[in-house]
């Protein structure tokens, strides 16, 4: 199938409405292979190995955690979350695309999922829809690179609703901590990470677009609010805190 797919691709791709039935039609495929073979789910095995880490190092809430997975997409494709979900986790998953937050809802009621998307200021902000969905950005510019590149296709620009980190965290339950924080949101994770109140909620684990040895935004926000680099993958890096690090054998 994939290979049928990278040939396909290009005739998919120059017509927007191919683009998007096609992928649709595959996102449905992919989600039933995954949930027939299992773990991993995440794109480059991050979820087994996190899970791993967790239980090696004897972190008292490996099994029963809470995350915020924000830019989650599909519930169950390519997700950073699900696999712990599937053992006991829950949290706060937010998702600006209608349809893919209806999936969330139905297929992880345990969870909550947030229709909006996440930024410095509440209200409405533009919204770049792709076919495949998991390039779709608040960022223009980010939408139309992977374009260019020849990931996605950009099939319209919406209106989301946005709130701010704040607001998304007021939603997390009285008592609770946020274990394992995780952004993808192609091209704002910095956006977030800047106004993140670290004041109020520091999370144990955080993975973003922040790799050890990339000299980007994020990874300068995560060092300056005291993170320290724990595993670097093709896409995305985990950090943990200080606290972390000092609870881990």
């Amino acid at each position: 199938m994939s290979s049928l797919t990278a040939w396909l691709k290009p005739v998919v791709l120059a017509q927007p409405w191919l683009a998007e039935h096609f992928y649709g039609a595959m996102t449905r495929w992919r989600a039933w292979e995954a949930a027939r073979r299992g773990a991993p789910f995440g794109q480059s095995g991050e979820d087994v190995w996190l899970r791993g880490w967790l239980r090696e190092n004897g972190i008292p809430w490996a099994d029963d955690g809470f995350y915020i997975d924000i830019g989650a997409n599909h519930p169950v494709v390519l997700s950073a979350t699900y696999q712990l979900y599937r053992e006991g986790w829950r949290g706060l998953t937010v998702e600006p695309i209608p349809s893919l937050c209806a999936l969330h809802r139905h297929m992880r009621p345990r969870d909550t999922c947030l229709n909006v998307g996440i930024g410095a200021r509440a209200g409405s902000q533009p919204f770049w829809e792709t076919a495949p969905d998991y390039f779709c950005s608040f960022s223009r510019d980010a939408a139309c690179e992977a374009e260019a590149k020849g990931w996605c296709r950009v099939l319209r620009e919406t209106r989301v609703e946005v709130a701010t980190p704040r607001d998304i965290l007021a939603r997390v339950p009285g008592g609770t901590g946020v274990n394992y924080l995780s952004i993808d949101t192609e091209g704002l994770d910095a956006e977030i990470l800047g106004h993140w109140p670290w004041d109020t909620c520091r999370p144990d684990l955080i993975s973003c677009e922040a790799s050890a040895d990339h000299e980007s935004e994020a990874s300068h926000l995560l060092a300056s609010a005291g993170y320290r680099p724990l595993k670097d993958f093709p896409v995305t890096a985990f950090w943990r805190s200080p606290e972390l690090a000092g609870a881990a054998k």
